[in-house]
């Protein structure tokens, strides 16, 4: 038999920053999308904070943030990942007009339902399938309703988070006659309609 060498594998990473506003200050629900390599999707907390981890390393990546009414300096990092990487920073800064509901986002979506029904930041593996749960009701909404809106005005506040999802997507997947179902559903009083979320 002849004996086979196996190098020794890389070990895997991390990837984290921060982002803050001009005056400095955390910016929390800036959706983080990792590509290149490996894609993973994450958000950044109240202290804007956020982190990829498990990435293997020797590969190339691009980190891209993303929140409704902000641009970003940079628009994106892209770099080599040879260790732990610490220093993805970026600036955000508002737009002098908002021109979008920052909620309409998965992503944000989710991490808002968190902080109102279990007061705290999602986990990484929850903010993951709760997005991608949300993201396969958006293929059979109709384009003039995205789901996320949908939910926030007509939302079930006694519903679980589990629940209200279940519901949402099964809402979504009815031919726009969930009009009249959704209209007979108790109203919430405006929950998620603030313009500036928690965290933020």
């Amino acid at each position: 038999m002849t004996p086979v060498c196996v190098g020794p594998s890389a070990a895997p990473a991390g990837i984290s920053g921060n982002i803050t506003d001009d005056a400095g200050n955390p910016v929390g629900g800036v959706v983080m999308s990792l590509s290149g390599a490996a894609s993973a999707t994450t958000i950044t907390d109240s202290n804007g904070n956020y982190h990829f981890d498990n990435v293997e390393t020797d590969n190339f990546y691009t980190v891209t943030p993303a929140l409704a009414n902000y641009t970003f300096a940079p628009e994106s990092r892209a770099f080599s990942l040879l260790g732990n990487r610490t220093d993805a920073i970026f600036t955000a800064t508002a737009a002098p007009v908002i021109t979008a509901n920052a909620i309409d986002a998965s992503g944000f979506f989710v991490r808002q339902q968190y902080l109102d029904f279990l007061g705290r930041e999602p986990d990484g593996g929850g903010f993951q399938y709760w997005t991608n749960e949300l993201a396969q009701c958006a293929e059979t909404a109709p384009a003039s309703a995205p789901a996320a809106s949908m939910f926030r005005r007509h939302s079930l506040p006694n519903v679980s988070f589990r629940k209200a999802v279940r519901l949402l997507c099964a809402f979504t997947r009815v031919p726009w006659e969930g009009n009249r179902a959704m209209a007979s559903l108790p109203p919430t009083g405006n929950k998620w309609s603030q313009a500036k979320p928690r965290g933020q």
